[in-house]
């Protein structure tokens, strides 16, 4: 079956009306969890360092940056933030996906939503959305296996939810969101060779996976296109990222 279709069907049709109540608190307080832990990482270097690049590229100031109250592109705006959530190590984890989904899809939707003037319902579908597509990619990729080839399951997996968040918050129809998976997909990336030695590219893919996303639905609605069999195709993420078989997850 054409599993990126399902995906990118589920995430034109699925709307807030469809979300229990439970689900929505949980959001609500997926938000505020996420930024206690960017208000904390701010003080942290690498989040500096990274402002401080951004900063000096400029830009159309659209979405702000936290703790700070400057404002950046939203693309820049949603990689600081993603970094700085992932500072401390106290962001939200998903054990059977073993990955950090809110420093990624929080920040994502944070941006997109305050440049684009959404609702307070877009903003928590968009939430919803981004942690079912990156917590479904991290579980189907099988995290042992992709750990073993070297992969970081947040910024890989994290740049699918991105997507998923950042398109609906645009309303992009089932071929865009296809058009978008499949650029992010060119886009997916993380290395676990932090671990050795220590540096602080770990904090890098949250933030990486959060402007990637944007980026890729930023290309798909413009027209740019992307292989539309990313998730099963014979060279997509399965196939290159893992040797799990568990697409359907």
């Amino acid at each position: 079956m054409n599993e990126t279709n399902i995906l990118s069907k589920f995430c034109a049709e699925t709307n807030y009306d469809s979300l229990t109540k439970e689900v929505i608190e949980k959001t609500k307080e997926v938000i505020l969890d996420y930024l206690g832990t960017a208000i904390c990482g701010s003080t942290q270097e690498h989040g500096k360092i990274l402002l401080d690049y951004l900063r000096g590229i400029g830009g159309k100031p659209e979405s702000t940056v936290l703790a700070e109250g400057s404002k950046l592109p939203a693309q820049n705006a949603a990689f600081v933030n993603g970094s700085m959530g992932h500072g401390l190590e106290l962001d939200d984890v998903i054990n059977v996906a073993s990955l950090h989904p809110g420093t990624v899809i929080v920040p994502t939707s944070l941006a997109v939503s305050e440049r684009e003037k959404a609702s307070g319902k877009d903003l928590i579908l968009a939430i919803v959305l981004g942690y079912e597509v990156m917590t479904r990619a991290g579980i189907a990729v099988n995290p042992a296996m992709h750990y073993e080839q070297g992969f970081h399951p947040t910024g890989t997996c994290g740049v699918f939810g991105s997507t998923a968040s950042a398109c609906r918050i645009l309303g992009m129809d089932i071929d865009g969101i296809a058009n978008a998976f499949g650029i992010a997909g060119s886009l997916s990336s993380g290395s676990m060779e932090f671990l050795v030695g220590g540096s602080m590219t770990k904090r890098l893919h949250p933030g990486k996976a959060s402007r990637d996303g944007i980026l890729s639905m930023e290309l798909a609605r413009r027209g740019f296109t992307g292989p539309k069999t990313i998730f099963e195709g014979k060279y997509g993420f399965m196939k290159a990222y893992s040797h799990s078989d568990n697409i359907r997850a």
